[in-house]
């Protein structure tokens, strides 16, 4: 079980259905994040509030509309349709900070909440400071990091969390933030003492090289190696269907051109 993530006898991916969630619960029980918060369906919950007794962990329950982080964009019809039969969870070891975290998200004070989520003051007021621009990019910050960033650590790959693969949770102000890098080495480090293969795997994909638009998402090439400006891959995962995809797929060779350019 070489992606197995076992915490009092409990392996942790199972039972919280994805990874992404696991480590998030991880790193509350190792004092990197204060509080955590995503969705679970009702019966999920119920499943795992006997781990929760065990390993002395608080929760609070909402069904609030979730503020738009990283793992989450505008939700469809449909996809309003799921959230509504989600509720959302607040995990801490103290219970006065997941309430404080839910008050905080439902006063939609930005500050606090991510504060509380455990995230780098630097990147904190840059979510805030770019909420506008965001939200003609689906609430999403990717693009603007990019576009401030000159060089790129893996440990900050935020756009691999679609395939259910990152480490920190929080869009970093740049892509070489010193603070988010310190944070990322911390969580790989408390995910070692449970499971070194694990970190090597997180590496490896942390790795990947990805093409993200605004308009048809996350292109992630798998296999790839570089040669001058040129990047040869095996194959392309992909969000959803659309035409960049199908053209990818035709080909097995993507041609740096310039930067944001290809």
């Amino acid at each position: 079980m070489m992606r197995a993530l076992i915490y009092k006898d409990q392996e942790l991916t199972a039972l919280f259905g994805s990874r992404i969630r696991a480590l998030e619960v991880l790193f509350v029980l190792e004092d990197i994040k204060p509080v955590c918060r995503f969705e679970l369906q009702p019966q999920q919950l119920m499943d795992v509030e006997p781990f929760f007794q065990s390993a002395n962990l608080t929760y609070l329950a909402s069904s609030i509309q979730p503020l738009m982080t990283p793992e989450q964009d505008t939700p469809d019809a449909q996809q309003q349709s799921q959230l509504s039969e989600l509720t959302l969870v607040y995990i801490s070891k103290n219970r006065s900070l997941a309430q404080e975290a839910r008050i905080a998200e439902t006063r939609f004070d930005h500050r606090r909440f991510g504060t509380l989520l455990g995230y780098p003051q630097c990147c904190i007021q840059f979510f805030c400071e770019h909420l506008t621009e965001a939200e003609e990019l689906h609430h999403d910050h990717t693009l603007i990091t990019a576009r401030q960033s000159t060089t790129f650590n893996p440990l900050l790959n935020i756009s691999l969390q679609f395939f259910d693969w990152r480490i920190i949770s929080h869009y970093p102000c740049h892509f070489n933030c010193p603070a988010s890098i310190d944070q990322a080495q911390r969580m790989l480090k408390a995910i070692a003492k449970y499971n070194k293969d694990l970190v090597t795997e997180i590496e490896q994909h942390m790795r990947s090289l990805v093409l993200y638009t605004n308009e048809t998402g996350v292109h992630v090439f798998e296999g790839a190696k570089k040669k001058g400006n040129n990047f040869y891959y095996k194959s392309v995962l992909l969000t959803s269907t659309n035409p960049v995809h199908d053209l990818l797929m035709k080909g097995d060779t993507i041609k740096k051109i310039s930067i944001n350019h290809v």
